[in-house]
């Protein structure tokens, strides 16, 4: 807001034309840690998120962000970016391969890769590319999200509503009330069955397109919707259990550290999502008897769409999704015990 002589707090336009416009997302560099590399045995990464979601993107419009590779080794490094891209949107890396001679004593090797994306659908984008480093292989994931809609953007420039203590987003709550009205919550695999595909997606374009949750699809599959609360938490620009430090998602297996994090580290939208989000999981557990959903089972299939292990390493990736998925756990089995549903340890 405000004077033209500020800091870039938006991504800058470069070039326009009548149908495509130019924003760059470089010079302000990254929100997942630009000036952090990482060490690759010798390849150091100047970024493993290539995160566009600093600004949101309009459809057609062209967004460049860039990342360094440097050679540390003394071997020569030989790299090629392979993407398979989603239908909903076109990138390119330039150049997408290449190499490295080996680190001299008075020289550091390193290459610019410049990315190029244009969004042709409002859909939140979160998928990956492989990097290939001589034998390896490493991820890089990238990020962007729409300027519409009530997927994939900012929770809080949604409309709220209070439902049992918490302020989130509107839609969310209607779509929780549809599934209550049907009973959902006490149905067989209820958050583990797959919905219906073409169901799911004329569902998010009309939720999309009017931002509400239409009053007259009364047969829609309880599945579709139930998968479909997931995609949403699963788009949000920055997913609910990444705001955590690192620290505290490798101990999640110690129930007294996630149960603090949760009450003294996470904040507004986060904690009150999360929190929400138990309450419907808490019910879903307590009639496991029906739902045969239980809390380890709802962990497996929740906590993926609420983490998004930051690390290029395939391993280390494994590594952080699995304590997500403990730390829920963790989480679901203390609300339970203070509930009184199950006895505690």
């Amino acid at each position: 807001m405000g004077g033209g002589n500020s800091k870039k707090s938006q991504s800058q336009r470069l070039s326009s034309s009548p149908n495509l416009n130019t924003i760059n997302n470089s010079e302000e560099g990254s929100s997942t840690g630009e000036g952090n590399p990482t060490d690759h045995n010798g390849l150091m990464l100047s970024k493993e998120v290539i995160d566009f979601g600093n600004t949101s993107c309009p459809l057609n419009e062209i967004v460049l962000d860039q990342f360094v590779l440097t050679n540390n080794s003394a071997k020569k490094i030989k790299f090629k970016v392979e993407s398979v891209t989603p239908a909903t949107c076109k990138i390119s890396f330039l150049p997408a391969t290449g190499q490295l001679p080996a680190k001299k004593k008075n020289a550091t090797p390193s290459r610019k890769i410049d990315v190029k994306l244009q969004m042709l659908q409002p859909e939140a984008l979160n998928f990956r590319v492989n990097l290939r480093v001589n034998n390896e292989t490493l991820f890089l994931t990238v990020k962007a999200h729409p300027d519409k809609g009530v997927f994939g953007v900012d929770p809080t420039a949604l409309t709220q509503a209070e439902d049992d203590g918490f302020e989130v987003p509107e839609i969310i709550v209607e779509m929780k009330n549809y599934l209550v009205s049907k009973d959902a919550f006490n149905q067989e695999g209820i958050f583990r069955l797959a919905g219906d595909a073409v169901e799911m997606k004329q569902l998010k374009d009309q939720i999309n397109a009017g931002k509400k949750f239409p009053k007259d699809i009364d047969g829609i599959d309880v599945n579709s919707v139930a998968n479909l609360l997931k995609v949403w938490f699963r788009d949000l620009p920055v997913p609910i259990l990444n705001v955590l430090p690192t620290p505290t998602i490798l101990r999640a297996n110690e129930r007294d550290v996630v149960i603090d994090s949760f009450e003294k580290e996470l904040v507004s939208p986060q904690k009150d999502l999360l929190g929400w989000l138990l309450n419907i999981l808490v019910v879903v557990a307590v009639n496991k008897g029906n739902t045969k959903m239980s809390e380890q089972n709802l962990a497996i299939v929740v906590a993926p769409n609420l983490y998004d292990p930051p690390s290029a390493n395939p391993m280390e990736g494994l590594v952080m999704s699995q304590k997500a998925t403990q730390y829920l756990h963790n989480l679901l089995l203390s609300e339970l015990e203070n509930r009184g549903e199950i006895k505690k340890k």
